[in-house]
């Protein structure tokens, strides 16, 4: 007999602006032992389309190259081996226009 073991849906997701042009994502993971993945889903704009952005072990995520003045949005699922979580809730971030250093 198998079963379908459906991993916990990651929590409490966090999404932070960096100086340096990056959103630090971080959230609540599985205690669980056993091979558990975490996909990062991102939405470019209001209105653009979720789409799978990576693909990570641990309970956080570095997110680069983002487009200034640009508004993205992240959801996290997490994956055992023969099946995915929920989706968590669901951050956003617009990355700063850059500043001009004319002066």
């Amino acid at each position: 007999m198998s079963h379908d073991h459906i991993p916990n849906t990651p929590t409490a997701l966090t999404a932070t602006f960096t100086d340096n042009g990056r959103v630090r994502l971080m959230f609540e993971g599985n205690s669980e032992s056993g091979s558990v993945y975490y996909l990062i889903w991102r939405r470019d704009g209001i209105d653009g389309r979720w789409l799978p952005r990576d693909m990570t072990e641990e309970q956080g995520y570095v997110d680069v190259n983002l487009t200034p003045g640009e508004i993205y949005a992240y959801r996290i699922q997490a994956q055992a081996p023969l099946s995915v979580s929920s989706f968590s809730n669901t951050v956003v971030v617009e990355v700063p226009e850059l500043k001009s250093s004319a002066g």
